[in-house]
Formats: structure tokens, C-alpha cells, sequence
């Protein structure tokens, strides 16, 4: 990992590791651009954000650090839908599912949700900028990974 200052530097080669870091910095209230064009580019942004913060060079690392981690764990490993990818049937049967259901934010078990505590539903698909109409099983399969990695589910 490449460092400046003695800060830590967001590297752009994985876009679904960037937009994380954009998904993460946006609910902190972060102003950035709408989308970047690559993945350099978008750790270009992200590291000049954290460059511009005000603060000790030691705040800035943890922040980095603080960053990537939360970001890496925000991401479902393709390993484990590596069955959908191989399956046409079952990619459109799950893609159809995602597209047209509402599901709970989190996980509805007795010991997470009280009775007196409404579960909240995740965001609709249709709310989170991905296709309506994917053209093929392959387009279908990358739509639920976007799927994932945007509605924030806790692994557990």
C-alpha cells in the first residue's frame, strides 16, 4: 500500500471495492461526484477527501484504515454465489425474486427484532439504480452481485 504524508492511499483497481468506499462516505455526509469513470479515478477522489480533512496525519491513517476495512466487509464474496452464476434458471429465478420482492434489512429472528420494533425493509431494487431489464444470465447474475453490495446486509 502506497503512502503520502504518512497516510495510507485508497487504491482504484476493484470498482466494487470503490463504490463501497463512495457508499460509505456519502452516509457520513461526504460530498463527492455522482460516479467516476474507473477505479483510479475514484480513489483519486477518495484520497483527496481524506487529504483535505483537517486533521494530524494519525487521524487521517485511521480514517484510511477505518475506510477499507469497512468496505471490504460491506462486500459479498462472489465464492458464495458462484452456484448462481453456473445455474441460468436459477440466476433468473433469483434476479426475478430480488426485482420484484421487498425484503427486511435485517435478519427477522426473535433475538434481533423485538416485538415492539418494526423490522425496516432494505432498499427496493428499483431504488438503487440497477437495470430493469438485463439482457442475458450474465448481466442478470452482475445486476444481484450491484444488489448486494448496495443494500448493506449484515453478515451474520
Amino acid at each position: 500500500m502506497i503512502k503520502i504524508n504518512g497516510v495510507s492511499q485508497v487504491e482504484g483497481n476493484d470498482n466494487r471495492f470503490i463504490e463501497s468506499c463512495f457508499r460509505i462516505l456519502q452516509l457520513q455526509n461526504v460530498q463527492l461526484p455522482a460516479s467516476f469513470d474507473t477505479p483510479a479515478e475514484g480513489a483519486r477522489v477518495i484520497n483527496q477527501v481524506i487529504a483535505s480533512r483537517g486533521v494530524d496525519p494519525k487521524e487521517k491513517e485511521q480514517m484510511v484504515q477505518s475506510l477499507i476495512t469497512e468496505a471490504k466487509q460491506a462486500l459479498l464474496f462472489l465464492g458464495e454465489l458462484s452456484w448462481l452464476q453456473d445455474d441460468e434458471r436459477a440466476c433468473y429465478f433469483f434476479w426475478a425474486s430480488i426485482y420484484l420482492d421487498k425484503y427486511n434489512s435485517t435478519p427477522n429472528h426473535p433475538t434481533i427484532t423485538s416485538l415492539v420494533q418494526q423490522p425496516q425493509n432494505a432498499p427496493l431494487y428499483s431504488q438503487l439504480g440497477l437495470k430493469s431489464n438485463p439482457s442475458n444470465s450474465i448481466e442478470r447474475f452482475n445486476e444481484v452481485i450491484k444488489y448486494f453490495d448496495r443494500v448493506r446486509q449484515p453478515k451474520k
